[in-house]
C-alpha cells in the first residue's frame, strides 16, 4: 500500500490499529458520521484539520503525519500525546481546533494506548496543571470500574473524570466529582481509569531521562464517596 494521500494514511491507521475491520465499523464506533468518515478514507474530499486530529487521536498516530505526510507515523514510545485539558466541573476538552497540545512522558508499564490530558483549575482538587493518563480504547464501560476514578463518555457527548459509581438502572452509574452532588443515572458510552497522575516536572522530563518516581497514587473507597487523590 502506498502513503501518497491522506486516505492512504487514514486506511493504513485504520488498518494498523487492528480493532477496525471496516471504515463503516470504525465510524460508529467513535460516533463519526459515516458517510464523512467514507469519504474521507475513500479520497473523495481530504479531511479537515479538526477532523484530522479526531482520527489521529483515534488511531493513535500523529495528526501532522495523517493530513500532511509530515514526520514518522507515531511518537517514539517513551512520549505519549496530550489529547485535551480538564476544565470545569471535570469535563475534558479535546485538542481538536486549536492543538495539538504536545507530548508528555509516558508512564511506566503504560499501554500503547496511553493518552494524556492537561487538568487545568481545581476541578480535581489541588491539581492544577498535572497530567491524568489514560488508555483511549473506548470500551464499554463494567461493574469492574465501580469506585475508580475514571474518564466517561456520556451519551450527550461529553467526556468527564469522575469516580464511578453503581446506578439505579441497568447498566447506568452515578458519577462522583470533588464537590457536589453526583451526577445520577448515567447513560455511560465508554469508560476508562485512570491510571497515572503526573505534576508537571515528572510530565516534561527532559530528553532520555528517566522517571524513578512513582507517579501519584489513585486511592480506592467507597464508590458511594467522592474521589480522594493523594499526592506522593
Amino acid at each position: 500500500m502506498t502513503l501518497d494521500s491522506p486516505a492512504d494514511r487514514l486506511r493504513w491507521a485504520r488498518e494498523q490499529h487492528g480493532k477496525y475491520s471496516s471504515p463503516t465499523a470504525a465510524a460508529r464506533a467513535f460516533g463519526w458520521p459515516v458517510s464523512t468518515y467514507l469519504g474521507h478514507e475513500n479520497g473523495d474530499r481530504n479531511p479537515s484539520r479538526p477532523a484530522a486530529k479526531r482520527y489521529a487521536r483515534a488511531y493513535r498516530v500523529r495528526w501532522e503525519w495523517l493530513l500532511e505526510g509530515e514526520g514518522a507515523p507515531r511518537l517514539p514510545d517513551r512520549l505519549v500525546p496530550v489529547v485535551g485539558h480538564v476544565g470545569a466541573d471535570a469535563e475534558i476538552y479535546f485538542a481538536e481546533g486549536q492543538g495539538p497540545f504536545g507530548e508528555v512522558q509516558r508512564p511506566p508499564g503504560s499501554a500503547d494506548t496511553a493518552v494524556a490530558v492537561e487538568i487545568r483549575g481545581e476541578s480535581l482538587g489541588p491539581f492544577n496543571g498535572w497530567f491524568a493518563y489514560f488508555e483511549d480504547g473506548r470500551d464499554a464501560p463494567s461493574r469492574e470500574l465501580v469506585g475508580q476514578l475514571c474518564v466517561v463518555g456520556l451519551a450527550d457527548g461529553r467526556v468527564l473524570i469522575k469516580r464511578i459509581a453503581a446506578g439505579r438502572k441497568p447498566r447506568h452509574f452515578d458519577l462522583w466529582g470533588s464537590s457536589g452532588a453526583p451526577l445520577q443515572d448515567q447513560m455511560l458510552t465508554w469508560a476508562a481509569p485512570v491510571t497515572a497522575l503526573f505534576s508537571p516536572a515528572m510530565a516534561k522530563l527532559a530528553d532520555g531521562a528517566r522517571i524513578s518516581a512513582e507517579p501519584s497514587k489513585i486511592r480506592g473507597g467507597s464508590s458511594r464517596n467522592q474521589p480522594v487523590l493523594q499526592r506522593c
